[in-house]
Parts: C-alpha cells; structure tokens; sequence
C-alpha cells in the first residue's frame, strides 16, 4: 500500500510504502523474508518508466510514513511508527523539527 508520493523538479515520481509477500514494481521482484511487512521505495521516470526499486526493513514489520524529494531529486523516505513513551515521542518531535528546519533552508538557496 503506498502511503507517500513526491515529484522531483524533472518531472520523475518517487513513491513509497509497505508490502508482504513479493511485489514487482517494473525492475525485478522484491520479497519480504516472513510475513512482516517491509518498506519500499520506487522511482518512475517522467513517461512512467522504472527507474529504480529499493526494499527497506527489518526482521520486524516496518511500515513507511512519507517521501519527499530534495532539489537534487534525492528522496528520503520516513518510516512511521507508534512511539512508546513520552520520551521518545519528544525525541521524535525533535526530530522533525529539524527536519522542517533543514527543509527552509534547502528551500532558501
């Protein structure tokens, strides 16, 4: 199930989310080892052509949040997850918030 979609300044699509089992979005199979989820990310050209496909995760299910593209049409993808106390929820939130500040400024040059 994709869960985020970004498009970079030429026009190329990055999509990400979480699959089970074995998938192929145009560049090969991906699979995952058991039955816990994995992350992907894809890449399509302009015209709709693969340009690459990359399978993310653990021995764990993972599960992908959103993508965003940078001016250099690099993507980063961010896994979502449930934090477990109020700790690492504040780490969290920290961790976005710089982040959103890296993104002003990428945004600035």
């Amino acid at each position: 199930m994709a869960t985020g979609v970004a498009v970079d300044a030429s026009g190329e699509v990055v999509v990400t989310g979480s699959f089970t089992g074995t998938v192929n979005f145009g560049g090969g199979a991906l699979s995952t080892p058991n039955t816990s989820a994995d992350v992907f990310v894809v890449k399509y050209g302009g015209a709709g052509e693969h340009r690459w496909s990359k399978q993310l995760g653990g021995t764990m299910g993972d599960i992908s949040g959103y993508v965003a593209v940078d001016d250099n049409g690099k993507p980063t993808s961010v896994p979502a997850f449930k934090p477990k106390n109020k700790a690492e929820e504040q780490r969290v939130r920290e961790a976005q918030e710089r982040r959103d500040a890296r993104l002003q400024l990428s945004k600035k040059k």
